[in-house]
């Protein structure tokens, strides 16, 4: 993927995004069930209809640390 098409995809995330190659992670710190990941999870799959990009949901990964709040995240509705 070229870098023409990813940067811009920060701008359109409010919590921490790390990209390198062809791997992106956004991290947020959870402190309610109701939280702003989820947003920026809507906010990706906006920017990825923006640029006609599709992501493999198979590779996609959810990492707890720290809380036992019963979250869950889905993709585009």
């Amino acid at each position: 993927m070229d870098n023409i098409f990813v940067r811009d995809l920060p701008d359109w995330i409010k919590n921490s995004i790390k990209m390198f190659a062809d791997d992106t992670k956004i991290r947020a710190k959870i402190a309610v069930r109701e939280d702003s990941l989820q947003e920026d999870l809507n906010r990706f799959v906006q920017w990825s209809g923006k640029w006609l990009l599709k992501f493999n949901p198979d590779k996609y990964k959810v990492i707890h640390i720290g809380h036992d709040l019963s979250t869950s995240y889905y993709e585009g509705g």
